[in-house]
């Protein structure tokens, strides 16, 4: 059974953003893409479209092998993300959507790929249909995720490179602080248990 919220409940600086699916999502996505709007609505009346409140964010898409349909599950904390996280894997079923009829070998199915046009539906949609407090928002995490995805990048490649190093969970666990310190506080000269 579809469990979504008739209306979600997001926060901005403490502020309480409340946005409907059907009204504030699924309308303006056939403004953008009537078929592709129509694709969505039909996922989402057969469950196939699951949105609902959880202790942790989260959210996934899968392509279900067999019937080729979109699968789209997001778990809402209550904040501002709930809303992005919802268009994101949207993002990677419009993807889906415009390559369903290409033969599987003849998709690029990378995952840098499907996550560059996930994260361009989300931004387009984001500025094209959000209210102007959502906007800076999600302008703000922009230009954050940059520095995060520089200590991400960096932490796969020397995972890869050094395998040997760091089998351990630990060591792992050392090198991302290592390079969260780097690259996002390197404004501290120590840091604190909390911090950590």
């Amino acid at each position: 059974a579809n469990v979504l919220f008739a209306a979600i409940v997001g926060l901005i600086n403490n502020l309480k953003y409340k946005f409907d699916f059907k009204k504030d999502i699924l309308e303006h996505i056939k403004i953008l893409d009537v078929d592709f709007g129509n694709y969505l609505e039909k996922l989402y009346n057969e469950g196939f479209v699951i949105i609902m409140e959880s202790k942790v964010q989260e959210g996934f898409f899968v392509e279900l092998p067999y019937s080729k349909k979109g699968f789209i599950f997001v778990g809402c904390s209550g904040d501002i993300d709930d809303y992005f996280n919802i268009i994101h894997e949207i993002g990677h079923l419009y993807h889906q959507f415009i390559t369903l009829n290409l033969d599987y070998e003849n998709r690029c199915t990378s995952f840098e790929i499907q996550e560059f046009v996930a994260h361009s539906f989300e931004a387009i949609f984001v500025r094209q249909f959000a209210t102007k407090n959502v906007k800076a928002v999600y302008e703000i995490q922009q230009k954050s995720s940059v520095i995060w995805n520089k200590v991400l990048f960096e932490y796969q490649n020397i995972i890869y490179d050094r395998f040997e190093k760091f089998k351990m969970l630990e060591s792992k666990s050392n090198l991302f602080l290592e390079l969260l310190k780097k690259y996002t506080h390197s404004y501290f000269v120590e840091t604190n248990e909390y911090d950590e």
